[in-house]
């Protein structure tokens, strides 16, 4: 099994509630990392990657319910229904793969004005967020309320 298979087979599974992966190319210490790792709304459990093609970090990039990058996410990414991307805008060059992740995102966080982002900003589903914004920003939704059953 490759990464793209195991992602495409944990997609199939149910989100781990109260899990955020952190994809990350540089040190945890990162002002932008370190900003989210400490948010007040984001206690859970927390899980650390930098190479999405390793079976157990594309599995983590299926299930997980937060995904916070700082890095170009694989082109089989596709965010998942109930499943939170806050993409850290930090890219001097833009791809294709880059423009459909922004597509993609809740959330998209700056840590400066970027013309080109604001250029696309119209066609954007996603809150755009200055870095020094977010202590106070709930990124939690609410989960899918269960149905229950009706007993006969």
């Amino acid at each position: 099994m490759n990464a793209k298979e195991a992602y495409l087979h944990n997609i199939q599974k149910d989100i781990e509630w109260d899990t955020i992966l952190f994809a990350t190319k540089v040190d945890r210490d990162g002002a932008a990392i370190q900003t989210f790792n400490s948010h007040p709304f984001l206690k859970m459990k927390k899980v650390w990657a930098d190479n999405f093609y390793t079976i157990e970090t594309a599995a983590w990039l299926a299930k997980a319910e937060y995904i916070i990058s700082e890095i170009e996410l694989p082109p089989f990414y596709m965010k998942r229904k109930n499943q939170i991307y806050i993409q850290i805008f930090n890219f001097k060059e833009w791809n294709n793969n880059i423009a459909r992740l922004l597509l993609h995102a809740d959330f998209i966080v700056k840590q400066q004005e970027h013309e080109k982002l604001e250029n696309i900003r119209g066609i954007l589903n996603a809150t755009i967020l200055l870095l020094e914004n977010i202590a106070s920003t709930k990124f939690k939704k609410d989960p899918p309320k269960k149905r229950s059953k009706k007993i006969s």
